[in-house]
């Protein structure tokens, strides 16, 4: 095989591995382009379909559950200090000398 000939070979070999890689690298740019734009555009809000408004929708009903927790929690506390109260005027009633 004279030189020339080997550098033929030589350069085929280069040329094909530099297609491939290049022809590699562009399916993964395509892939990545094509899936990244669907998972961006459900971490948009567009009015009820997407990630995004799911859980904004979850956050205001979090939101609206704690406030009526905290508002309940208050409720039983004034019934239980009005129970309480109550209990104590019943002992007093009880142990008052008639």
């Amino acid at each position: 095989m004279t030189p020339i000939e080997t550098l033929y070979i030589a350069l085929g070999i280069i040329v094909t591995v530099g297609t491939l890689i290049s022809m590699s690298a562009i399916g993964v740019k395509w892939l990545v382009k094509n899936y990244l734009g669907e998972i961006k555009q459900e971490l948009k809000p567009n009015g009820g379909g997407s990630i995004k408004d799911h859980i904004n929708e979850l956050t205001n009903r979090q939101t609206k559950d704690e406030a009526l927790g905290k508002e309940t929690y208050l409720k039983v506390e004034k019934l239980d200090r009005k129970l309480d109260d109550l209990y104590d005027k019943f002992i007093e009633y009880l142990t008052k000398d008639k």
